[in-house]
């Protein structure tokens, strides 16, 4: 009891003691965004011990996780959408956390907005596997990829807009989203072994353009497309040509091996986009 009594105390001193710290410079953010549209979410926050650290989270957090530059647990407040750390050991405080229905949905995409960021010298964004960025703003500082994600770096932005979507493969007849892993790397040593067999057989071939036939029925979803100014979602496609989902999905496959269209997944299913 006396024990417990004495940490109360040393816990109510220090907290007399301390005082409220702002974000300092070398305050960052690290988003990594997930398939399902959760993110999680890494605060970083240099802070001189014993201090009161204020963070504005970015969602209503789930595994909330606060701790120093020493991996050590730290006492907090959460109210809101407000967090109060009381840093007693370390140089920094650390907040992770998940926020799920982060990502919004738009017409043919997905699209990250954040807003007062005023105080964060660095936000980091990492995007999911094989997704094309449709719109940003700002323009990142950094920009590259690991694994096949795109990871945009934003320095001192006072608010982010990115919009995205994912790219359609076909996979033992499903479809589904391109996959992490060495699968981009072996697509580059094909196109780099293809490249290279065909700069070699220059010299000894005529090239000629093949022209692209297509059947009947592409030849419609084809007319479709167009008229809906170049896009159309492919359940779109099935009602006013009346034909079978199978039907359909193996013609606009085949229409994307061509080259004639290119196909994206979306919240509102797939869709079809002339290229």
């Amino acid at each position: 009891m006396k024990a417990k009594i004495f940490l109360l105390s040393i816990t109510i001193v220090t907290l007399l003691l301390a005082q409220t710290t702002l974000l300092q410079p070398g305050s960052n953010i690290y988003i990594e965004v997930y398939p399902d549209l959760s993110v999680l979410v890494k605060h970083f926050i240099p802070a001189e011990a014993p201090s009161l650290v204020e963070i504005e989270v970015l969602g209503p957090p789930q595994y909330l996780i606060v701790t120093n530059d020493l991996d050590e647990p730290l006492i907090y407040n959460l109210t809101g959408r407000e967090l109060v750390v009381l840093l007693i050991n370390g140089n920094a405080v650390k907040a992770d956390y998940i926020v799920e229905k982060f990502v919004n949905r738009t017409d043919i995409g997905y699209q990250i907005s954040i807003h007062d960021l005023e105080e964060w010298n660095t936000v980091t964004i990492e995007l999911p596997s094989h997704t094309i960025v449709l719109d940003v703003d700002p323009i990142p500082a950094v920009i590259k990829t690991e694994d096949s994600r795109l990871i945009l770096e934003f320095h001192n932005p006072s608010s982010i807009y990115v919009e995205f979507m994912y790219e359609i493969v076909e996979t033992g007849g499903t479809v589904q989203e391109k996959e992490k892993g060495g699968e981009g790397i072996d697509e580059k040593i094909c196109i780099l072994g293809v490249a290279s067999a065909a700069l070699f057989a220059i010299p000894f071939l005529r090239f000629r353009k093949t022209e692209v036939v297509l059947t009947e029925e592409e030849e419609e979803i084809l007319k479709f497309v167009k008229k809906s100014r170049g896009r159309a979602y492919l359940k779109d496609i099935r009602e006013v040509l009346e034909l079978p989902a199978s039907t359909a999905w193996r013609r606009v496959k085949r229409m994307e091996k061509l080259g004639v269209v290119k196909l994206y997944k979306t919240p509102h299913g797939i869709l079809v986009v002339k290229k």
